[in-house]
């Protein structure tokens, strides 16, 4: 998830901002990062409307412009 990441520090936010936006915690958001746990596409889609970008970004390999 190394994409979520990407996005989440080109906006300046900390995994706990993202967290508290999605309600989840820093924890979940930091696994998602580093591919210990899967993103679901409702959680996709969560955390792609406070990114601002469309949740299937999220699994994309190719980088964000």
């Amino acid at each position: 998830m190394n994409k979520l990441k990407q996005l989440r520090e080109e906006r300046n936010m900390s995994q706990k901002a993202l967290g508290d936006a999605v309600g989840i915690t820093a924890t979940s958001i930091s696994r998602y990062e580093i591919g210990k746990r899967k993103l679901s596409v409702e959680m996709a889609k969560k955390i792609a409307g406070v990114l601002d970008v469309g949740w299937t970004v999220l699994y994309s390999e190719s980088d964000v412009d």
